[in-house]
């Protein structure tokens, strides 16, 4: 395993690219190494992360309650 890499992997990302599954599903993101190499790597994203990413009203309205106090 990549020294460089090792942490993500901690919390669930891989550097292998999903086959036969929807991209949107994952969070994808590049990493620059110590090398100066860029390394893509995956996460599939749970039902609750995708809910709190989408639900937009949610913050809103906490937005809104700043606002006004």
């Amino acid at each position: 395993m990549n020294k460089d890499i090792s942490s993500f992997k901690k919390i669930g990302y891989s550097e292998e690219r999903p086959k036969n599954e929807d991209l949107d599903s994952y969070e994808v993101i590049s990493v620059l190494l110590t090398d100066k190499k860029k390394k893509t790597l995956y996460r599939k994203i749970t039902a609750k992360e995708n809910e709190e990413i989408s639900n937009f009203n949610k913050s809103w309205n906490i937005y809104n309650d700043l606002i006004d106090n």
